[in-house]
């Protein structure tokens, strides 16, 4: 045994100045003891910038510090795989490049840890802008008024009462820099790269977790401090990248939890519903009108509302246009009509 209780898996790739800042706030909360029992584990995805420099230049002042650098790049998935395979941790803590983790919250998840024997730990964020000029703000997963645990296997109506709850994607571990989970656990998933074509690996890990009875904390506090406006699927906020971000969720999601949870079963029918749910029908109604009028009748949106079992969804959309040309007839019905 090493010692090492926690590891804090860095996936990173071109982002070498928020890859400082975010090793550098790790820096500040290692106490003498916590140098001894946490690593800081870096997978460069064959980065062009000064990634090798900058964390190089942290040996000397962090004791526990793996770095491995890919000659190519690998994609997102499997460098998120690779991370966590060259942790030694009994936990692992995933952490975005690009994130900053709070004050405290290595001492806090370490506790958590010692006083629990959760396999897997879900928190919160606080969100600022891109540049970390906004004072950051709390914006909670749920409207649960404190924590939850739950196990498919002995608890799922506490899964469900989750769920019922969540209010955003991250609450269904979308958003990799509030995840910690007991490495023991990730390793026993055989095939871990099954998912690594739709961005969402760490979801399909997690999924079959919990399908091996894995038991889950959803801890209401955040650990870290979140950039926005930094989706490299979404940079800029046009309607086609909209769609393409929600078409990336939506597609990910719904391929992860039929295969996880099979087709036919109820625990897929309620994922599937909690996406339908979580995905804003008014963005995607909206989207799709304004998509109309730029690119004809007929969209990709289309199909994805109809393959995603999105049908209410489109018929809304298509009731909504009949409405609006019904109100418009009788209005020039009962114009004529007075007219005459």
């Amino acid at each position: 045994m090493n010692g090492i209780k926690l590891s804090i898996c860095i996936p990173t790739y071109n982002r070498c100045n928020y890859l400082s800042q975010a090793i550098e706030s790790i820096v500040e909360c290692l106490t003498d003891e916590l140098r001894e029992i946490v690593e800081i584990v870096v997978s460069d995805n064959a980065s062009t910038d000064d990634t090798e420099k900058v964390v190089c230049g942290y040996k000397k002042d962090i004791k526990n510090l793996v770095y491995s650098k890919s000659p190519y790049n690998c994609g997102f998935d499997r460098n998120l795989i690779k991370v966590i395979d060259l942790a030694s941790g009994e936990y692992c803590w995933i952490l975005g490049d690009d994130d900053e983790v709070c004050k405290d919250s290595i001492s806090s998840i370490l506790n958590d840890i010692k006083n629990s024997q959760h396999d897997i730990l879900l928190y919160e964020r606080l969100e600022t802008d891109a540049s970390f000029e906004k004072e950051p703000v709390y914006s909670p997963w749920t409207s649960l008024p404190e924590g939850l645990t739950f196990n498919l296997g002995s608890e799922i109506s506490s899964f469900y009462n989750y769920l019922d709850k969540c209010n955003s994607l991250g609450g269904m571990f979308s958003y990799i820099s509030v995840l910690v989970f007991k490495k023991a656990k990730w390793d026993c998933i055989p095939v871990k790269d099954r998912m690594a074509h739709t961005g969402y690996t760490h979801v399909y890990m997690l999924f079959s977790m919990m399908a091996d009875n894995a038991n889950v904390r959803y801890a209401k506090k955040p650990i870290v401090i979140c950039r926005l406006g930094n989706d490299s699927i979404c940079p800029v906020m046009t309607w086609d990248n909209i769609y393409r971000r929600l078409k990336f969720d939506i597609d990910g999601y719904r391929e992860i939890v039929l295969c996880v949870f099979d087709t036919d079963s109820i625990l897929s029918r309620v994922l599937l519903k909690q996406l339908e749910k979580l995905i804003p029908m008014d963005a995607l109604i909206g989207i799709r009108v304004h998509l109309k009028t730029v690119t004809g009748p007929r969209h990709p949106l289309d199909i994805l509302l109809l393959n995603s079992g999105y049908i209410r969804t489109y018929v809304t959309l298509h009731l909504k246009v009949f409405k609006t040309r019904f109100k418009k007839l009788l209005k020039f019905k009962r114009t004529k009509r007075h007219n005459h």
